[in-house]
């Protein structure tokens, strides 16, 4: 039988992705004082397990995890949960999704009305 302190899988299937320690929020806060981090910052912002979750969330989209595969790590019913409560919007994240744009150049300059742009991906337009 594991100890207060150890990890302990949520439910005993082997096959269990992440394991929780049955005192993690006493350890989150023993570790946070060890290594001289507030619960509180500042901006009144807390470190807690929601805010680690946050993180996590946005750590696994920021390294290319689909929604799917987040909802699923993150153990939620829904990927809406996950993308309304969890995941936020990066600038670096929305311009590097604009720059990936194919970019849109006229067709030409003779004023010719009515043609639709052509459109070119950026590394051939460069």
């Amino acid at each position: 039988m594991a100890g207060k302190d150890q990890p302990q899988a949520v439910q005993q299937d082997a096959d269990k992705v992440v394991l929780v320690p049955t005192s993690f929020v006493k350890t989150l806060d023993d570790d946070l004082r060890a290594a001289g981090i507030p619960k509180r910052d500042a901006l009144k912002g807390v470190v807690d397990c929601h805010a680690l979750r946050h993180t996590y969330g946005n750590l696994l989209i920021a390294s290319g995890a689909d929604i799917k595969t987040c909802q699923s790590l993150m153990r939620h019913a829904t990927p809406a949960l996950t993308l309304a409560v969890y995941l936020h919007s990066d600038k670096g994240r929305m311009r590097a999704a604009a720059q990936a744009l194919p970019s849109l150049q006229p067709a030409s300059n003779s004023g010719e009305r009515g043609r639709a742009p052509v459109v070119q991906s950026r590394s051939a337009a460069s």
